[in-house]
């Protein structure tokens, strides 16, 4: 099932496995039981009760009051899960301006990978840029190959057309080149945020920011993590007050 709307989309129940796209806000009374087939996506905020086994993708905040269980969760804006007992587990949670829970991960050591301070929707513009180059050169690889068949290698013909079709894949590949170097620069710059931890952190919790990673091995209590543009290192504060 899918709802695409110009605006708001308002949900008084759950979703499970369906696409909800809105250029607004998109509110879910009840949370989603995605079965790893469920899309949320808006170009303002998503806000659920909670979310489990989905994928959700904000321009702007995500607002979870419960828990983000084994979701794939990117936001433009911040990822703040207020109750005390919310948590974050399992999945891969990106945040451009951070992330804000009780607990992150969970005392069996389940696989946690939280990511803040950079402009993932240009991380994904990257991938599919990177992806259209290697279908490029997979094209190139065959006219290449083409060339050499006897058939086309004795009519002048069919070579100046093969001619033709790799010089338009190469200025192709050379035009998503540039575009890619300049995608790759703005995914450096360096965004305020940070990862703010009321509860507790547990062992198997990965925290990574630009291209730096920190692998909990100790459980933490009450802890913020930020990135130091100076050291180029993650490092980790306590919330406590002296």
């Amino acid at each position: 099932f899918y709802v695409m709307a110009e605006g708001d989309v308002l949900i008084g129940g759950a979703v499970e496995a369906s696409l909800i796209s809105g250029n607004g806000t998109i509110k879910i009374a009840q949370g989603v039981k995605g079965a790893k087939k469920a899309v949320i996506r808006s170009k303002q905020e998503i806000q659920t009760m909670f979310a489990e086994q989905a994928s959700l993708l904000a321009v702007a905040d995500i607002k979870v009051k419960n828990s983000l269980m084994h979701c794939r969760t990117k936001s433009n804006g911040t990822i703040m899960l207020p109750q005390d007992k919310s948590t974050i587990l399992g999945g891969k949670t990106y945040a451009r301006h951070g992330i804000v829970t009780t607990n992150l991960g969970s005392p069996r050591g389940i696989h946690t990978l939280v990511a803040f301070g950079q402009d993932y929707l240009i991380g994904d513009r990257i991938e599919m840029e990177e992806k259209e180059i290697e279908k490029i050169k997979k094209t190139i690889a065959k006219i290449d190959i083409a060339m050499q068949q006897p058939e086309n290698r004795n009519s002048e013909a069919a070579l100046e057309q093969l001619r033709k079709k790799k010089v338009m894949a190469l200025k192709a590949m050379e035009k998503l080149g540039l575009r890619l170097f300049s995608l790759r620069e703005r995914f450096e710059e360096h965004f305020e945020s940070s990862l703010v931890v009321r509860g507790k952190v547990f062992p198997g919790v990965t925290i990574e920011s630009h291209g730096r990673t920190l692998e909990i091995q100790q459980e933490r209590k009450n802890v913020t993590f930020r990135f130091d543009q100076q050291s180029g290192r993650i490092i980790e504060e306590s919330n406590a007050k002296e």
